[in-house]
């Protein structure tokens, strides 16, 4: 049985959104928890720890276009929320 069906992860980092989203996670929704900080809840994947160890630890590849495309559909996101 998959321990991660139904199971979010959830962050208010913009870039690492943008980049789990290029990586392929799903963003599931968005929760205002300030007066301009949004928290992004994703759906959780058996990658998502390794992703994030690489995008911290600078080890990360990716598709510029996708993180690109990424970041500008976060912004028109976060701009039509707040």
């Amino acid at each position: 049985m998959n321990k991660n069906v139904n199971k979010t992860y959830e962050t208010a980092d913009f870039y690492l959104t943008a980049f789990l989203l290029s990586k392929g996670l799903q963003l599931i929704s968005t929760r205002q928890v300030g007066p301009k900080k949004i928290l992004f809840i994703l759906k959780d994947t058996p990658q998502r720890k390794e992703f994030i160890s690489d995008f911290y630890s600078g080890k990360a590849t990716i598709n510029p276009l996708a993180y690109q495309n990424q970041l500008k559909n976060l912004k028109s996101l976060i701009y039509n929320t707040i």
